[in-house]
């Protein structure tokens, strides 16, 4: 199951969205603090830009917003609409967007927790979905920093690559997967021949892996959504060899891709949430079941000892009858302790004068 976007994932999303500078923002939602929705009128197109937890993508549905809008929202609010995009870039290799208006700049990050900050033209900092997030602090009224950058990704030099990747102690598709993502590293191990699992390498197989990266990196845009037995799983710049024996659908665009990945993956989500329930309601109700029908069968057992207890006292009335009018006799003349003593009736197995209770073999 897809969790997140990968800076590569990112940088295609971001090439695709370039027909929206120009186009204004005109309304904004925020369904929570990682979930807003932009509604941008671009040239010729209307449009819905989604921010769902760390995806970024285009949709043409709005879907369900709350009437009122949140603080953060309302700010977005007076500080956007209106406004006309003039840019949208990636931060070198990574994860975090910017859209820049006549009078804003807008960093979505899509790592960690997510966030989205505003800031004014200058990046100082008007407000954010996260003041604060893994223990990194944004601050109002202070410059908006970026996290420390890394390698670029997409302009690495196969010296560096090779250092990078061989002075990993976590194995290669770790290491790679830390500069474009697990799948597409797992696809350039396949593709060099190298396991991802290695630890050492040589030179030439540093090359080779290099190789095959920038052939990745440089490959024309094919977007599709991968799925196996239980549904969507995956949706993907390229045509993997990783996915080759899997079923898959073809897009124009990769956020559109995303928009049917995440929409099909959040109906799945629900219909295993409603099985789930279903199952633990069934659970529920044969353990009700189990537990009646164990009481039944113990009511069944004693029911059937008192109605057998019955039918000897109606049996053997006469000589029940006889035994307790000389028991009644005695007590009228002796204590329950010298009755006790001087019992010669073999049927009277105990007497239990705190409960008067006689125990008498039938």
């Amino acid at each position: 199951m897809k969790k997140d976007l990968s800076t590569l994932e990112i940088r295609q999303l971001v090439s695709e969205f370039q027909f929206l500078v120009n186009g204004r923002m005109e309304k904004i939602y925020q369904l929570s603090p990682k979930d807003v929705i932009f509604k941008i009128h671009a040239p010729n197109a209307g449009v819905f830009l989604k921010i769902s937890n760390k995806f970024i993508y285009l949709s043409n549905e709005k879907g369900d917003v709350p009437e009122k809008p949140t603080t953060f929202c309302a700010i977005l609010r007076k500080n956007l609409e209106g406004r006309k995009i003039k840019k949208i870039w990636q931060r070198d290799s990574e994860r975090i967007v910017v859209f820049e208006t006549e009078s804003n700049i807008l960093a979505i990050e899509l790592f960690g927790q997510g966030n989205v900050v505003l800031c004014d033209s200058g990046y100082r900092v008007i407000s954010a979905a996260r003041m604060q997030k893994e223990g990194r602090i944004v601050k109002q009224n202070e410059k908006y920093e970026f996290p420390e950058g890394k390698v670029n990704a997409f302009k690495i030099a196969e010296r560096d690559f090779a250092r990078i990747v061989k002075s990993s102690e976590s194995g290669i598709v770790r290491t790679m997967a830390s500069m474009i993502g697990g799948t597409y590293s797992e696809e350039i191990c396949l593709r060099a021949g190298i396991g991802k699992n290695s630890k050492e390498l040589s030179d030439a197989n540093a090359t080779k892996l290099y190789k095959a990266y920038k052939k990745l990196v440089e490959e024309e845009p094919s977007p599709m959504v991968v799925f196996d037995e239980k549904g969507p799983f995956d949706a993907v710049i390229f045509e993997l060899q990783l996915h080759e024996t899997k079923n898959k659908v073809a897009f124009s665009t990769f956020y559109e891709a995303i928009d049917s990945y995440l929409s099909q993956a959040g109906e799945a989500e629900k219909e295993s949430e409603v099985e789930r329930r279903y199952r633990a309601q069934i659970e529920k109700i044969e353990n009700i079941i189990a537990i009646q029908e164990k009481a039944i069968s113990e009511l069944k057992t004693e029911s059937e000892a008192d109605q057998r207890a019955g039918e000897l006292i109606y049996e053997k009335y006469q000589e029940v009858s006889s035994l307790m009018k000389e028991l009644e006799e005695a007590r009228k003349k002796m204590s329950w302790q010298e009755i006790k003593s001087k019992i010669r009736n073999k049927k009277i197995i105990s007497i239990d004068e705190r409960n008067s209770a006689i125990t008498v073999d039938l």
